[in-house]
């Protein structure tokens, strides 16, 4: 791994670490793709489940509720201490088990786990490709996947009100619906797969801004744009967003959602 990747791995990481004990309430949004991807989960439910960037555990829960064996992993290790103390070992049916791991290197034997499930994490990795041949490999021949990932076109108000003030990229830029599926296709397996967009609203530009920042979405460091904002770039920035895209005095932000299910080709 080059040292740009790795360094932004590593802001990832932290940026999700520092949000943890306050994330559950600040992502509202984040658990409504979830439960829309909780839908799509199928597969042996007498077996075991990887969940992938469980964040602090709030779907592995639900998911554990369904399978024997559950097991969540997160690249932050603040998620996964807040995972811990918020989630009880034991539930109805078996074991759910936290680990601190990275989604491009899982520490898991071949063909561990009957079930992979992934919301709102495998956008951050890079390239994709990786992540998705570590789950094809920890996946039984009969496993199922379901991953909920942000695609392009996520955050376009961000994209063009930030154009207008400088010329410094500020938002992530992600993999189009078509590039995420074909992958997936590269990987190794059959894909099922749509589109939805989530819409969240908020009072004022600062915050919109805040919002991203709490959950990770702000880490885009290969373009310097962790560097502190004047003021007047901020007010620029505010007067744009209210002027291009408030209605009734709420500021809408986007976010594109790719579903796949994944089936491994044998």
């Amino acid at each position: 791994m080059n040292s740009l990747l790795a360094e932004k791995k590593r802001r990832i990481a932290y940026q999700f670490s520092q949000s943890a004990h306050r994330y559950d309430d600040i992502a509202q949004v984040q658990l409504d793709i979830g439960f829309d991807a909780i839908q799509l989960v199928t597969g042996n439910k007498s077996g075991r489940l990887l969940d992938i960037g469980c964040g602090t555990g709030r779907l592995t829960q639900r998911l554990a509720d369904k399978f024997q064996g559950v097991t969540g992993v997160d690249l932050a290790t603040g998620m996964i201490e807040q995972a811990k103390k918020c989630n009880p070992a034991k539930n109805t049916k078996g074991h759910i088990d936290f680990h601190v791991a990275d989604a491009e290197a899982l520490p898991f034997a071949d063909k561990s786990f009957d079930n992979v499930f992934s919301c709102m994490a495998l956008q951050w990795c890079t390239p994709i490709q990786t992540s998705l041949d570590e789950i094809n490999r920890v996946l039984t021949d009969q496993g199922k996947g379901v991953l909920a990932l942000l695609s392009a076109g996520s955050m376009v108000e961000l994209h063009k009100t930030w154009a207008k003030v400088d010329a410094v990229p500020r938002v992530n830029q992600f993999l189009s619906h078509r590039e995420l599926v074909s992958a997936a296709i590269k990987s190794g397996f059959s894909v099922e797969e749509h589109q939805k967009t989530y819409t969240t609203w908020h009072q004022t530009a600062i915050h919109l801004l805040n919002s991203i920042r709490h959950i990770g979405a702000n880490v885009v460091p290969e373009t310097g744009n962790h560097r502190r904002l004047s003021r007047q770039s901020l007010a620029e920035f505010a007067r744009i967003y209210n002027q291009d895209f408030a209605i009734n005095g709420q500021l809408p932000l986007s976010y594109e959602v790719s579903f796949l299910i994944l089936s491994k080709n044998i």
